[in-house]
C-alpha cells in the first residue's frame, strides 16, 4: 500500500504542476480521477484518499519550504479549497489565522496561489 501511496502522491504532484504551469486551477473532483484506486477501503469520502494525498504533499512542500501547490485545489461551489487545506496549513505554521474567518482564509489562498505561479517547478522535482 505504500507503493501505491507514493504513486498516487507522483500523480497528483505531477498534474499540480501541469495546472500551475497553465496558472490555473483544479477541483477536488476533476483532481480525484487521476488518484488511482486507493485499495479496497470503504471511506465515508469519497475524497478521502485525495486528502491524504494532498497532505502527504503539503508535508513534503513544508520540508522543503516549497508554496503549497495545492492551494490550487478547489471546491467547486465554493471557489476555494476546503476548510482542511487551512487546517493543515495552519498545523504545518503556514496559517495563522482564524480558520473560521473566510475572508482571512480567501487573503491566504489568494497570497499561496500567487505564490506557486511565481514559482519556478521542476518537473518530476519531488523524489
Amino acid at each position: 500500500m505504500k507503493e501505491l501511496q507514493k504513486e498516487a502522491t507522483e500523480i497528483i504532484f505531477n498534474k499540480l504542476l501541469q495546472v500551475s504551469q497553465r496558472k490555473s486551477l483544479i477541483t477536488y473532483y476533476e483532481l480525484n480521477k487521476y488518484l488511482p484506486k486507493m485499495g479496497s477501503k470503504n471511506f465515508l469520502n469519497p475524497f478521502q484518499p485525495l486528502f491524504n494525498v494532498l497532505n502527504d504533499l503539503n508535508d513534503w512542500l513544508s520540508d522543503e519550504e516549497k508554496p503549497l501547490i495545492t492551494s490550487l485545489v478547489i471546491n467547486r461551489k465554493t471557489g476555494l479549497p476546503g476548510k482542511g487545506f487551512f487546517f493543515y496549513a495552519s498545523k504545518l505554521g503556514r496559517y495563522d489565522q482564524d480558520l473560521d474567518d473566510l475572508s482571512l482564509r480567501k487573503e491566504f489562498w489568494e497570497q499561496e496561489t500567487k505564490k506557486v505561479y511565481e514559482f519556478k517547478w521542476i518537473l518530476e522535482e519531488r523524489q
